[in-house]
């Protein structure tokens, strides 16, 4: 079986040696990070980096256990892309009929929890191995896009697809959804959290390996989600708890105020 670890990153590419015994060698981080990948026990055939996944946006990938490798400093992140058949995800279909009672009860719930004054709500979908769950979702997923369109309300679609392995992680389902939100909406002033003369600044170099090898994009999630937690006044422990289920991280603490 063939087994493949992509990578993406500066290297040098040249000639190692002296003037009359010499090589030609690709080197740097991501050269031994990609052979880390392709010697991976349980190989599925195909292992990446993030920053593979983050520039193959047409894709989808499963999360794998972070690798420790030589030149990073933190464990990094690994994924498995989807083949065309695990990441289809259907298209909406102008002719699909059906399911009306249905999707209007998940719209209508969409548009209710949209106003400020209504408590989050969740929906859950159950039925038998080819009983049209995905091509539901799709169809209410557009549904619901256009009334909230209808309302003025902006609105974030994101998915997760998991794996067997999955089960045994804490939240594993909302992990990549949570990341994904926190990445897409803005904090109103953002400005506003940085400047807190009396909240402790946010170290950079705190272990985040489930996010972006990016400082600046992880400075920045993080940065969102504890402006969140001082908004809803959370309690001390709370945004801990969060990074730690949630975005992988047990370094996260409260900023004094």
């Amino acid at each position: 079986d063939n087994q493949i670890g992509a990578t993406l990153g500066k290297v040098y590419c040249g000639i190692v040696g002296g003037v009359e015994r010499h090589e030609f060698a690709v080197l740097g981080p991501s050269v031994n990070l990609s052979a880390r990948l392709m010697a991976q026990k349980n190989h599925p055939g195909v292992l990446v980096d993030n920053e593979v996944r983050l520039k193959a946006k047409k894709f989808n990938f499963i999360k794998f256990p972070p690798v420790k490798a030589k030149g990073y400093v933190d464990l990094v992140p690994v994924f498995k892309p989807l083949t065309a058949k695990e990441s289809r995800w259907g298209k909406v279909n102008t002719k699909y009929v059906g399911r009306k009672t249905e999707m209007e009860t998940v719209c209508n719930l969409a548009v209710e929890m949209s106003r400020a004054e209504c408590k989050s709500k969740m929906f859950f979908l159950w039925g038998e191995s080819g009983s049209g769950k995905s091509s539901f979702v799709v169809h209410t997923i557009a549904k619901m896009h256009k009334a909230l369109v209808a309302n003025r309300k902006s609105s974030i679609i994101t998915r997760n697809i998991c794996s067997d392995r999955d089960t045994l992680v804490p939240f594993s389902l909302f992990r990549s959804i949570f990341r994904d939100v926190l990445s897409e909406k803005p904090i109103d002033d953002e400005a506003s959290f940085a400047s807190k003369g009396s909240s402790k600044e946010f170290n950079p170099r705190a272990s985040f390996s489930t996010l972006s090898s990016g400082s600046s994009h992880r400075t920045s999630v993080i940065g969102r989600l504890r402006g969140i937690c001082e908004e809803m006044n959370a309690p001390e422990g709370f945004l801990e708890i969060v990074g730690h289920h949630l975005l992988g991280n047990s370094n996260l603490k409260m900023a004094s105020v």
